[in-house]
């Protein structure tokens, strides 16, 4: 038996998983890469940032913004990297896209280690309801999707154990049957990659984790 727990910002629809946005009206969050430009990680924060009800879809999607607004902060930021951000983005320049986009009204907690304290750091934030972009490790290259849920396997004595992260995947269309459209193992199998990323079918090790969440 399973046991799942999702951050309760984020639901279930038949177009795909949706949240509240900043005019308290529904909008769908999932972001798939080609849809924008640039890497997985901005393609992340973004998505994050819709879940915490922070941007409009139509803003993010759209090619003409304010350079006066939060969001449109961001997006110049994306936009005036998107050549070096094809090529990947670490932690520190995702941070970088929103200081003094958002104020007070933003709250973030970087996770700069790599290993096993990744899931405990996604673990506490997602049971208060935060998305966390989570990083991802493989040979020759990386990964960031946004960790919006957990499950737990219920033990012989009664106990939780928790077996997968599940995450939106900006590389993946989005689910409608579920508020998540990946998962990752969280019981690890050895080696240097003990983590398998179902949605990418790859061995991956856990690498960087950002928390945002809305003030």
């Amino acid at each position: 038996m399973t046991e799942i727990h999702v951050i309760d910002l984020i639901d279930t629809t038949h177009e795909g998983p949706a949240a509240m946005g900043p005019k308290e009206e529904e909008q769908q969050v999932h972001l798939h890469q080609g849809s924008l430009d640039g890497a997985c990680g901005p393609y992340c924060l973004l998505m994050s940032l819709l879940i915490c009800g922070l941007a409009d879809r139509t803003s993010v999607l759209s090619s003409r913004y304010s350079k006066q607004t939060s969001i449109g902060k961001v997006l110049e930021k994306i936009h005036r990297g998107q050549g070096l951000f094809r090529d990947g983005t670490n932690l520190e320049e995702l941070q970088d896209f929103i200081d003094g986009a958002f104020t007070k009204r933003l709250g973030t907690e970087p996770f700069k280690e790599s290993g096993v304290g990744v899931k405990s750091f996604v673990e506490k934030h997602i049971k208060e309801n935060h998305p966390v972009i989570m990083g991802m490790e493989y040979p020759g290259s990386g990964h960031w999707v946004v960790a919006v849920g957990l499950e737990y396997s219920k033990e012989n004595n009664g106990t939780l154990s928790l077996c997968r992260i599940l995450v939106l995947d900006p590389g993946e269309l989005p689910s409608k049957v579920s508020a998540w459209n990946g998962v990752v193992e969280a019981r690890a199998s050895g080696g240097a990659y003990p983590y398998t990323w179902w949605t990418g079918d790859r061995k991956v090790k856990l690498d960087q984790a950002i928390a945002i969440w809305k003030k």
